[in-house]
């Protein structure tokens, strides 16, 4: 079952984006993909400035960095003034450059009425701006995973009419993620809040801690951190299983999330073990594709520097150097810098396009041997 999908998935990924070979086609793919949340974003990287770094690799020359302070430092002073002048310091800068700028009184204090009147309707406009903007990028994909099913099933790039068939699942899904992704923000806020809390504690108990001591980073965070590592495993495999079975259920049996998702849960009871095959050859799949497509990337970045050299080079020293027109090197880096950084970008996110197909034309040909009845490529075109 797993192998026959896997080999259907590729032969559907090369006709859909070879056969015939278009760009024309790959962009609206991408675009499609992009909307539905389909394409990976890339890797995230946790990045630590170079004082933490140096005093993790060398902790005998951070030890001895502090201990030799120059003259004029808070060497010897009492730990609690040092703050008092620190707090100070970051007040004043902040009264006089920030949102406060003339709103302290004579004893340095914000007025009540300064921060009713101005400073907590600006934070709760941008957070309803914020909120505002989730929802509606939630009813955006929502809306598009159908025209990305679509468009992997039937090889048709239609948008307007797509939508407007699936309109009532479409919005049955919506109420879901958004329900869900409020659900997910609470859990993992009471998981994290009593971390961060704890972490607070032990610094103001302990004062000097180290934080790459793994004794003490085990004994505070292993409890709640495993949890934390656990249901983020969870959410991902759940999500997964709405994408990959629910959304094409609600496609090809005209039904709502929920009895969408009570579908399911008949079909995972009778295939278990297929079921978790299936997870476990995707994730060894991600693994490949992703390293695939990160050579890829990379691959892409290295090109279009190459190509924002050649072009920015020589205007650099022409404008620049030479001439001293600076402005006018400026003026150009943007009308030509802007279209190569949406080229870039496009060719970025088009790295990723033949992983995304393969990866929803396999969910739904294993669909359709777990339950012979939802056929969704009968041929050319489909049943939807």
């Amino acid at each position: 079952m797993i192998a026959a999908s896997i080999g259907e998935a590729f032969h559907k990924t090369r006709a859909l984006l070879f056969k015939p070979f278009s760009w024309n086609r790959w962009a609206k793919l991408v675009l499609i993909a992009w909307l539905a949340g389909s394409l990976s974003g890339g890797t995230s990287f946790n990045w630590m400035n170079s004082r933490k770094v140096e005093s993790a690799k060398n902790p005998s020359a951070s030890s001895s960095a502090n201990h030799q302070t120059p003259a004029g430092s808070s060497a010897g002073l009492n730990p609690s003034l040092v703050k008092k002048v620190q707090e100070l310091h970051a007040k004043k800068y902040w009264f006089e450059h920030g949102l406060f700028k003339g709103a302290a009184d004579a004893s340095g204090k914000i007025p009540g009425w300064y921060m009713a009147a101005v400073v907590w309707p600006l934070v709760i406009f941008f957070v309803l701006l914020f909120l505002a903007l989730i929802i509606f990028f939630i009813w955006l994909s929502s809306r598009f995973k159908f025209v990305w099913l679509h468009a992997v099933q039937t090889e048709e790039l239609s948008v307007r009419r797509v939508i407007r068939q699936y309109e009532n699942q479409a919005d049955s899904l919506t109420s879901f993620y958004i329900l869900a992704s409020f659900l997910t923000l609470v859990y993992f806020t009471a998981i994290l809040v009593p971390m961060v809390l704890q972490f607070l504690t032990a610094m103001r108990a302990g004062g000097n801690i180290v934080i790459q001591d793994i004794g003490f980073l085990w004994k505070f965070f292993w409890p709640l951190g495993t949890l934390f590592l656990f249901s983020v495993l969870v959410t991902l495999v759940f999500y997964t299983l709405v994408g990959d079975f629910v959304v094409p259920l609600m496609a090809s049996e005209d039904l709502l999330f929920k009895e969408a998702f009570r579908r399911w849960l008949s079909m995972y009871r009778k295939s278990r073990p297929a079921v978790w095959r299936y997870f476990l050859t995707k994730l060894f799949a991600l693994i490949v594709a992703g390293a695939f497509t990160m050579a890829l990337t990379i691959m892409v970045l290295i090109m279009t520097a190459l190509v924002a050299v050649l072009i920015f080079g020589p205007l650099y020293l022409m404008l620049f150097v030479w001439v001293k027109m600076k402005i006018f090197f400026w003026v150009c880096a943007v009308v030509l810098g802007t279209p190569l950084f949406v080229l870039a970008m496009l060719a970025v996110m088009t790295c990723a396009l033949p992983a995304a197909v393969f990866f929803r034309a396999f969910s739904l040909y294993f669909l359709s041997r777990l339950a012979p009845e939802c056929r969704f490529f009968t041929g050319q075109g489909a049943n939807f």
